[in-house]
Parts: structure tokens; C-alpha cells; sequence
């Protein structure tokens, strides 16, 4: 019986630690286990025990990737201890990391950042590295009581190399109750009471490495939030009783413009322009910040930072103006959302009649940030005695079109107009009301140079509207051809760069927003001029969107048309060969330049 037992221990522990070469033969490296435990202290403090196996495979990841392990902290209310740090080399002789190959250091988004000095980031060099070595690391950092408001995570369940096992374990005293929601994967949690605690476990295998592809959607990461908040409201307004939230302590002199908008911009060009930007995660001050007069004081901020006294610097003004929080519109109202679920701060600023816009505190607005917010939730952060309101934000339709007519002469200028629309979220209308001329650099293809005089038809935070008179001198000649690129926009589908797609996508794509974009050109030519190309009619059409370009040549005349209108933001696997299609067909540069013979 005892040989039966010791067998399926033996039998066990093979099991446990086996590795399929032939399965990882296209990885780099592999993590052949990993455990994130999050323990929630009857006092309030919390101890985070992290490690990991990984199975090094090639010389890449050796050299410039898992050379290094850094674990940030905040020494002032933080502990960090080192359980483990090891390296198993291929023929198994286990190599211990020295004591000079654990370095402190400030982490580099803490840089040049005074005020969060204390911040620490150790850095842990492993040693004896190999292919088929195995790092093995394991370390617990402790957070004093109070540091967090309540027990939070937000944890993607991938990593940047394949994970054989990762165990999530949360703890928490009997008198709190867990809120948790898994995104994109269907398990229920092993829960065990004991006298002290709640344990939750996690068991996930076979986890698929991140794909490093571009526009990689996040929509369908595997990812496991959770909570002790209690209910939404409770998650923000310990953030707001925290913090100086609604504090207003700055006194400067006062900003004033023409119009209410006018003076919030010139706030807001303000506080980008003058005051750093310290790209500092909130959770390594434990989601606590300054107030404004202290950041005022410093010349810089952290994103909220900044936000908090851009508000003051609006109400200094007379303006009303309110810190918001933007989560993802899953998280509305849900028990287990968290302060970690914040994607970003930015500025309410009420104007006349019930209008509002969104203005960040960090980048200059071309328009109005609620564009931006595609089915986003915005978080009002008000006082702690009111109850947390929210506005969920729409997707709205964002319009691109061109109308002209031109001329060639046989002097080799083009001139004539350019009629033009912008809608929505690809309308510079912020930019244009403070700095007119800006509207002249809208197209490529096209330099200001070029621009004799315009005007602006209409101009709103809806829709712009602007008639160009041009005369292009700078056309390209060569020998007796006469080589036109066509003016496009730089916004719109071109701001996203992309360029040729890979044949596959292992990931689904997202992109920014939806677009309809469409250019009509005519061109009246001499009589010795002849076009080197021929009719060309295409049309695209698929549950994605459309492209339809035509080019007709008539007798002394051009007419080309082009439209490109993609109707969803999120491109799964499935339909990535029909959205090929449609960027293909629209990126391909015969249909993008006109070549003329004389």
C-alpha cells in the first residue's frame, strides 16, 4: 500500500512539472506555473504573493526580455520580501541569485516627479541563464492598512508568453463579501472557509500568450476583476472621501476670453503647456493624490493630478466644471468594478443651455473628448454625500467628404476649389475656433502653400464646413508626364497608419472609431493632355462596410471618386479576410494618384 501511495506522489509530481517541448517548439518561453494571491487582512492591510516558473527556450527572451524581473512598490507604505529567486539550469544544478543582482531603483515613470521619490522598483538580474533553464521566482509585497481604499484587482489572464497554470487565489475575512466578474471565459471559483478567512481560487490552463499584433482588440482578452468595495457607489466614493476631490484652493489670476469655451481652452492650453505630466499608475500611491494648490506649486501632476486643477483653475474662472472617471461601459453598475477598471480622467465643463464638453488635462483637444468615448461610462466624481452618477456615452458617426473642381492649365497648375465636410470626431472644431489657420493643414498632398484663400462655411462642434481656392504649382514632372497625388486627410482613416495587413490575424482588431470618408474629384484637362490609365469601376460591399472607386475619363475632363465606410470598430478573426479586402482595395496607390501624358 505504501509503494501504491508513493507511486502516485511520484506519479503526481511528474505530472506537474512535465513539459511539452514539441507543444511550445514556436515559443520563445513558457511559464510552466503561476500563482497571484491577493489577501485582504482583518485590519485593512494586504499582502500580495506573486511567483512563476519560466521555461526559458531561446537566446531572444534570454538577452532581451526575462533577463530582468522589476517589482514596483512604494517603500513608505509598502514591504517587499523575496521568498524565492532561483534559476534551474538545463541539466537541473540549481543556481541561487546573489545578493548584488537585487538593485533598487526609481522606476522611470517616476522620473523627474519629486513628490513620489519614495517610489521603488526592485530590479532582480537572474543568473546561470540558458536555453531550457527555468527561472523560479517568488516574492510578497505587504501593503499597510489603509493604503488601499478596499481589495481590488484587475488581472488579464495572459501573459507574454504561453502560461501552462496559473492559479488565482483571493483571501478575505468573513465579514467582507467578494464581487467578481470573469471577462471572456467560463469558470466558477473553488471557495473553502476556514477560521480566519474566504478563500477563492482560480485554476486556469493551457493560457495563450498575448499577440503582439497591432490594433489588437481587448474586447476578448480572457481578464478576472474583482472587488470588497461592496457595490458601485461605494468603489468611487472612497476614492472621492480620500482625496481633494471637490477641494477648490487655487487662487490665481484670473483667465478670460470671449466666451465661456473660449476660456476653458485657454485653461486647458494652460495646464498641458505649463505643468508636467507624471505618468504615474494611481495604485502605486495607493489611488491617493494632491490637491491642486500643491501641484500648482510643483509644476506637476499625475493624470488626475492635473485633472483636480484644471477644475479649480475653471472655477476660478467662474466656470462649473467636474472631475469624471471613464470605465468601460461593462463596469457600469456592476458590484465587482473597481478603481483599477479607470481608463482615464478627464473634465466636465458645463456651458450655456445644459451643453457640455470633455476637455483632458494632458493633451490639447482637437474636439470634443466625448467622441472618443465609444460606449465608454463616464463616472461623475462628486461630493462623498451624493450618490454617484454616471452618463453613458454613444458612438457617434464620423463623416469625411470632398467635393472639387480643378483645372489643369498647360502651364502644369492645377487650381480651382475644394469644398469639405467634417463631422463628430474628426472635426478640429476646438482647434479651429482658437487658431483659424490650422484648418489650412488638413490634408496631405496638399501644403498650405498651396492654399490662396478659404473660408469657413460653418463651424461647429458637429460639423465643419470650408472651401479651399488652391493652386498647386508643386506638381511632380517627369520627362513629358505630369505625376498628382491625390489630397487626403490627415485625420480620419489615415491617422490610424495603417498600411499593408498580413495575410492572418491570430487576434481580433479594434479600431477607433467608425468612419465614412469619401472624396470626389474633378479635373478639367487640356486637349493635349492624356490620362495613362483606364475606366475603373470597383465595389466592395460586405458586413464590415464598403469601398467604391470609380475613375472616368472622359473627353477634357477627370472624374474620380473614392469612399471608404467601415461600420464596426471590432473585427473578429472570422471577418479579418473581409476587412483585408476592404484596406487592401483602398490602400492600393494605383487608385490614389492620377498620371497625366502632354
Amino acid at each position: 500500500m505504501k509503494r501504491v501511495i508513493l507511486l502516485l506522489i511520484i506519479i503526481g509530481l511528474y505530472s506537474c512539472n512535465t513539459f511539452d517541448a514539441e507543444k511550445y517548439k514556436n515559443n520563445d518561453a513558457v511559464y510552466l506555473n503561476m500563482v497571484k494571491e491577493y489577501r485582504l487582512n482583518d485590519d485593512g492591510s494586504v499582502d500580495y504573493r506573486y511567483s512563476h516558473k519560466l521555461r526559458l527556450l531561446s537566446y531572444y527572451v534570454i538577452n532581451r526580455v526575462y533577463g530582468e524581473s522589476f517589482i514596483p512598490y512604494n517603500l513608505k507604505h509598502q514591504t517587499l520580501t523575496i521568498n524565492k529567486s532561483l534559476t534551474t539550469m538545463a541539466d537541473g544544478k540549481e543556481v541561487k541569485t546573489p545578493e548584488n543582482a537585487f538593485n533598487k531603483i526609481l522606476p522611470r515613470f517616476a522620473a523627474n516627479a519629486p513628490y513620489y521619490n519614495n517610489l521603488r522598483e526592485m530590479v532582480v538580474t537572474h543568473t546561470a541563464l540558458e536555453r531550457n533553464a527555468t527561472i523560479d521566482l517568488d516574492y510578497t509585497i505587504h501593503s499597510n492598512k489603509n493604503y488601499y481604499p478596499y481589495l481590488m484587482g484587475n488581472e488579464t489572464l495572459t501573459a507574454s508568453s504561453p502560461i501552462q497554470k496559473l492559479t488565482i487565489i483571493v483571501k478575505v475575512p468573513h465579514d467582507k463579501k467578494l464581487n467578481y466578474k470573469l471577462f471572456n471565459y467560463q469558470q466558477e471559483p473553488k471557495v473553502t472557509k476556514t477560521s480566519s478567512s474566504i478563500e477563492y481560487k482560480w485554476v486556469f490552463n493551457d493560457l495563450p500568450a498575448i499577440s503582439r499584433e497591432p490594433m489588437r482588440s481587448q474586447q476578448t482578452e480572457p481578464k478576472f476583476n474583482f472587488s470588497t468595495a461592496g457595490d458601485f457607489n461605494q468603489a468611487f466614493k472612497e476614492f472621492v472621501k480620500n482625496n481633494p476631490v471637490n477641494e477648490v484652493n487655487l487662487n490665481e489670476k484670473r483667465i478670460k476670453k470671449q466666451t465661456i469655451l473660449l476660456t476653458a481652452l485657454e485653461c486647458q492650453k494652460k495646464v498641458v503647456n505649463e505643468f508636467n505630466h507624471y505618468k504615474i499608475p494611481l495604485k502605486h500611491n495607493g489611488f491617493k493624490f494632491r490637491d491642486a494648490k500643491s501641484v500648482w506649486e510643483s509644476n506637476g501632476g499625475t493624470n488626475i493630478e492635473k485633472t483636480i486643477m484644471l477644475v479649480n483653475l475653471l472655477k476660478n474662472c467662474n466656470i462649473d466644471a467636474e472631475p469624471i472617471a471613464v470605465i468601460d461601459s461593462c463596469f457600469n453598475n456592476k458590484p465587482y468594478v473597481n478603481l483599477l477598471n479607470v481608463k482615464n480622467f478627464l473634465v466636465k465643463v458645463n456651458l450655456e443651455k445644459d451643453n457640455y464638453i470633455y476637455l483632458s488635462a494632458n493633451e490639447i483637444n482637437n474636439s470634443d473628448y466625448k467622441y472618443k468615448l465609444n460606449n465608454k461610462t463616464v463616472v461623475i466624481l462628486k461630493q462623498e454625500n451624493e450618490k454617484i452618477k454616471t452618463i453613458n456615452e454613444k458612438t457617434y458617426d464620423n463623416n469625411l467628404s470632398v467635393t472639387s473642381n480643378l483645372k489643369l492649365t498647360d502651364k502644369n497648375i492645377i487650381s480651382g476649389t475644394i469644398n469639405f465636410t467634417l463631422t463628430n470626431g474628426v472635426n478640429p472644431y476646438l482647434n479651429t475656433i482658437t487658431n483659424k489657420k490650422s484648418i489650412k493643414n488638413i490634408f496631405k498632398n496638399l501644403s498650405s502653400s498651396n492654399i490662396s484663400n478659404y473660408s469657413l462655411k460653418q463651424n461647429t462642434g458637429e460639423e465643419t464646413n470650408v472651401v479651399f481656392n488652391v493652386e498647386m504649382k508643386d506638381l511632380k514632372e517627369q520627362a513629358n508626364y505630369i505625376f498628382w497625388k491625390l489630397p487626403e486627410f490627415n485625420m480620419g482613416f489615415n491617422k490610424w497608419y495603417l498600411r499593408s495587413l498580413t495575410k492572418e490575424r491570430v487576434s481580433s482588431l479594434e479600431l477607433p472609431f467608425c468612419i465614412n470618408e469619401s472624396y470626389n474629384y474633378k479635373l478639367s484637362i487640356p486637349d493635349n493632355y492624356k490620362l495613362l490609365a483606364i475606366d475603373t469601376t470597383i465595389s466592395i460591399n460586405n458586413k464590415l462596410g464598403s469601398v467604391n472607386i470609380d475613375i472616368v475619363n472622359k473627353e477634357n475632363s477627370l472624374s474620380i471618386s473614392r469612399s471608404i465606410k467601415l461600420i464596426k470598430t471590432k473585427v473578429d478573426t472570422s471577418e479579418y479576410a473581409d476587412f483585408k479586402i476592404l484596406i487592401d482595395t483602398w490602400l492600393n496607390p494605383k487608385n490614389k494618384e492620377v498620371i497625366l501624358k502632354y
